[in-house]
């Protein structure tokens, strides 16, 4: 089997380290930014120390794509759409596809692009907490324990798949929905610019997570009381956050998220324009958290007729201050 990885960042590295080669054959990586095919290692930070091989790092999807038997894409959810509109002409009947992870819609844009019998999956969080060391060489990862995963077909045979693939249990999702909505980055990542830009936090913060504060520990569980009556009404199977974090009110979740270590080194991404620092609009955070993954829990709200005012005002504030910033 030879497995095709979409994208050339933290995932992706963390995918070469980690993945069992007794499974796989051959290893590619698509990226816009190729770097030397040869080994990736993981760093200290890693459960357990581990290098893997890549076979062809390119920027050609003809290369590589028409021999793959898995790809798997890590790319963000805004450039999704073109990688996939860019490998279809060279898809083999019978590839399985996969997102880590597949919000807001990576079955729909398959389905869109690949046609309905194309076996997919997708999972609703990363399977590891990774952040690249030196690119093409070395990136520290803390790899999850179980993973939540919804998979269209053969699903047995998919999850035995993934599980000797990453080392980690698969449990199943029921419905491709339960991926496409979720209450992870988009809440948590909005939570906080919002509170930042709100309160004029930019010249005093650093720190993404390490300086997290009481008042976005509260937007954040104000959108997700919202996010989680819209699961309750569709009956989906998300955790809360409460629950995912273990934590019981806001200061609780706080001191949560200030003391995660894989974190801690995450910078505010800002920029300055004149004498003023602004968020970079063209953060990861903006253009995949806020302009598709939010947009499309508000979107899908808006088709069941449920109300989400908190998130819909974040959203709408946070899309105000990326137009005011560029």
């Amino acid at each position: 089997m030879n497995i095709s990885i979409i994208g050339g960042g933290n995932i992706a590295h963390a995918l070469v380290a980690c993945m069992k080669r007794d499974y796989y054959d051959k290893l590619f990586v698509l990226t816009s930014k190729p770097f030397p095919s040869g080994f990736i290692s993981t760093s200290v930070l890693s459960n357990v120390s581990s290098k893997g091989k890549i076979d062809i790092v390119t920027s050609s999807p003809e290369e590589i794509i028409p021999y793959s038997d898995l790809i798997i894409f890590t790319v963000p959810a805004h450039i999704r759409k073109d990688y996939i509109k860019r490998i279809s002409p060279y898809v083999r009947e019978g590839t399985l596809l996969g997102s880590f992870p597949g919000v807001a819609g990576f079955n729909e844009e398959i389905e869109r692009y690949l046609g309905k019998n194309v076996n997919i999956f997708a999972s609703q969080r990363v399977p590891y907490i990774a952040r690249i060391v030196e690119r093409g060489k070395t990136v520290t990862v803390n790899k999850k324990n179980t993973m939540l995963v919804a998979i269209k077909k053969e699903k047995e045979k998919v999850k035995l798949l993934l599980e000797r693939l990453l080392g980690i249990k698969i449990l199943l999702l029921d419905s491709f929905l339960e991926v496409n909505l979720t209450n992870s980055n988009p809440l948590l990542h909005s939570a906080r610019l919002y509170d930042i830009i709100l309160n004029n936090r930019i010249n005093l913060d650093t720190y993404f997570y390490r300086e997290w504060t009481l008042d976005a520990s509260h937007f954040l569980l104000k959108m997700d009381e919202e996010f989680m009556n819209m699961v309750a009404f569709l009956k989906l199977k998300i955790t809360p956050l409460t629950k995912h974090y273990q934590v019981k009110n806001e200061i609780e979740l706080t001191k949560k998220i200030r003391s995660i270590q894989a974190f801690k080194d995450i910078l505010i991404p800002k920029i300055k324009i004149g004498d003023a620092w602004y968020i970079n609009p063209q953060s990861r955070y903006f253009r995949e958290d806020i302009k598709v993954s939010m947009k499309y829990i508000l979107n899908y709200a808006e088709k069941l007729d449920i109300d989400l005012p908190t998130i819909r005002n974040i959203y709408l504030f946070l899309i105000k201050e990326i137009s005011r910033s560029g």
